[in-house]
C-alpha cells in the first residue's frame, strides 16, 4: 500500500509525464533505468523517475585545474577578482554523460 507520500511522488511523476517531460523506469529495486515512452505505471512492479538533466560546470584551467563553477559567469569573474588577465587561463565547460 502506498503511503500520501509515495502518492505524492507518482502524480508528481505522473503530471511530468504529461507535461511532456522525459520519463523513465526500472524494475523495483533495481539501480538501472530505461527511457520510457510510453509507461505502463505499473508501480507494483516498478519504479517511474523523471529523466534526470545532465549535470555541467565550468573549469578555470592554468595549466592544472584552478576551480570549478556553477556557471559561466562565476568561472570568469573570478578569473577577473583573482588574476586580472583573463588572457593565460582557460575555461573549459564541462557535461555530464549519462549511460543509457
Amino acid at each position: 500500500m502506498a503511503t500520501r507520500k509515495d502518492t505524492a511522488k507518482m502524480i508528481a511523476v505522473m503530471q511530468a509525464y504529461v507535461e511532456e517531460k522525459e520519463i523513465q523506469s526500472s524494475m523495483a529495486g533495481s539501480p538501472l533505468w530505461y527511457d520510457d515512452a510510453d509507461p505502463a505505471w505499473d508501480w507494483a512492479h516498478n519504479d517511474f523517475r523523471v529523466k534526470p538533466e545532465p549535470r555541467e560546470w565550468w573549469l578555470v584551467y592554468t595549466g592544472c585545474v584552478h576551480k570549478a563553477y556553477p556557471n559561466l559567469k562565476r568561472a570568469q569573474e573570478d578569473i577577473e577578482d583573482c588574476c586580472g588577465n583573463t588572457d593565460v587561463h582557460k575555461i573549459i565547460h564541462v557535461r555530464e554523460v549519462q549511460d543509457e
